[in-house]
């Protein structure tokens, strides 16, 4: 690898001088709440986009977060986001200055996949927050540092991305003749399949490269991104789960190579299937994810559980990752997790495929609790399962059909894995993660036996899949079906919602299907 030591003065916002804190819990707009958003009033659980800025606030003065992800992939984005945040108040802003101790990151287009006006507009609202910044508050320092780009692949991705910004802001300088800082943003590359993850370390080689060879300088530091959920969605718990965990390690060999810093985000929601991270899990979370820097807090985990239990869970997270320390994993052993990786991948998708018309069937139903444009292709945020043309629902409504039917979506795949491996691939799975089995035990009290039934008269492999988590369950002392009474519930909500659907009830299906939600702290 070419000499790639961190430079002694990059450029901002690459120096870790001025670069003083890094967020550690990020807001999202992820819409997986069951509950109504308590900073509305009147409340709702649907969010539109000209409440968003009213949340930012919430999130930053009331729960503690220090980064809001501003998305504008899905939809029209929020065009001059500190014009209205600061006046909400002023003297918190002044105290609490965005780009210092506080963030807005936006996430933006893949234009690998397709160009429209939301890449520039956001660059130029990125510039223009630099202009205001500076006019009103005499503040140099830009207060929008970053921008995640979705679905990348490849280390040469983001460096296009920060070099169109780049160009953008010289063009701008050359319009209007003047000067200041903000030339370039850090462009935080999200990966979101395990087959890139297992080349995280490569990636960010390329992306330095990069920058090292057109710009002249080597970032002190870099924040990256590693996506949870859809990972699960497309291959399953355990491919998942493994995914995150080399990338945290290639992220980490990175730093441990080069001396550039590396600060890992985890996108993760709260049940298991897209994380388990909760206010009852902040513990759980960091035994499976250690040395993680920024975490994701999703509208559920805002939402769905009371605001006190989520201001301790924030501050108990700050905490854990401060301590916390990655676990690192050689070549030899990397190779081991990646043949589990494919094959918990294929047997994820042998039991998955055939209930893929239920899902898309009952999906449509799903609430969305934000407002989001209507696109086609790529924009729409379509996911495939590998060899299946059908496109996936988002993972939220998903993971909220599966829950909804009686069939936890963690299941799917695992006993069948589990038979396919070596003796040496199991004793690296259990040694990367030993607490699969402990962890399926937060979703066992969804399994509905009875529902299952009921649904596999019209798509019969249900029945086929309920008898294999049933043997499976009982061959790791996992115990099936609900213990508490909020379980309880929760069984009879799910229960209605089938009995509502196959009856051609819809509206009470939504209804029904929205109280279980509530009963298990999200919606998917």
């Amino acid at each position: 690898m070419a000499n790639l030591s961190p430079s002694e003065n990059p450029p901002f916002p690459f120096s870790l001088k001025e670069r003083k804190h890094i967020p550690m819990v990020m807001g999202t707009e992820h819409p997986d709440n069951a509950s109504p958003a308590r900073f509305l009033n009147p409340h709702s659980a649907k969010i539109m986009v000209k409440d968003e800025i009213e949340e930012f606030h919430y999130m930053f003065k009331k729960l503690g977060l220090d980064e809001v992800m501003l998305d504008a992939e899905g939809k029209a984005a929020e065009a001059t986001p500190l014009m209205k945040l600061l006046p909400l108040d002023m003297e918190y802003y002044r105290k609490n200055v965005v780009g210092r101790n506080l963030f807005i990151t936006f996430r933006v287009p893949n234009p690998e996949h397709k160009r429209d006006y939301r890449l520039p507009n956001a660059f130029q609202t990125i510039l223009t927050s630099t202009r205001f910044m500076e006019g009103e508050f005499r503040l140099k320092q830009p207060p929008l540092l970053e921008a995640i780009l979705p679905m990348t692949v490849d280390g040469h991705q983001p460096f296009r991305v920060m070099k169109w910004f780049h160009d953008t802001a010289r063009s701008e300088h050359k319009i209007w003749n003047d000067a200041h800082n903000h030339d370039f943003i850090g462009v935080i590359p999200l990966v979101e399949e395990p087959r890139h993850m297992l080349h995280f370390k490569q990636l960010l080689y390329d992306y330095v490269n990069d920058i090292k060879s057109n710009f002249g300088f080597v970032p002190q530091y870099l924040r990256t991104m590693i996506a949870r959920s859809d990972p699960a969605m497309m291959g399953g718990l355990i491919s998942a789960t493994l995914g995150a965990k080399i990338a945290i390690s290639e992220n980490y060999l990175f730093e441990q190579e080069t001396g550039i810093k590396v600060f890992p985000i985890i996108g993760v929601g709260t049940l298991l299937t897209r994380g388990l991270y909760s206010p009852d899990t902040v513990d759980e979370f960091f035994k499976t994810y250690p040395g993680v820097k920024t975490i994701t807090v999703q509208s559920a985990f805002r939402y769905d559980y009371d605001e006190k239990s989520v201001r301790k869970a924030v501050s108990r997270t700050k905490k854990k990752i401060r301590k916390t320390k990655p676990v690192i994993y050689s070549e030899e052993e990397k190779a081991v997790i990646a043949r589990i990786i494919e094959k918990a991948e294929r047997e994820y998708r042998r039991q998955t495929l055939p209930l893929l018309p239920m899902v898309l069937e009952l999906s449509r139903f799903v609430p969305m609790n934000r407002e989001r444009l209507l696109h086609i292709g790529f924009l729409s945020y379509a996911r495939k399962i590998r060899g299946k043309k059908d496109s996936l629902p988002r993972a939220i409504n998903f993971t909220a059909v599966f829950y909804t039917a009686g069939l936890p979506p963690e299941f799917l795949g695992v006993a069948g894995a589990l038979a396919s491996l070596t003796k040496t691939e199991k004793r690296m799975l259990w040694r990367a993660y030993p607490n699969l089995v402990s962890q399926l035990k937060y979703s066992a009290p969804y399994f509905n036996e009875e529902n299952l039934l009921i649904l596999s008269k019209k798509w019969p492999h249900l029945k086929k899949v309920a008898e294999s988590v049933k043997k499976f369950a009982g061959e790791n002392n996992i115990r099936l079906g609900p213990q508490s009474s909020e379980q309880i519930l929760h069984r009879n909500h799910a229960s209605n919602a089938v009995q509502h659907y196959l009856a051609g009830d819809y509206h009470l299906f939504v209804s029904s299907l929205v109280k279980a939600g509530k009963c298990r702290h999200a919606l998917g």
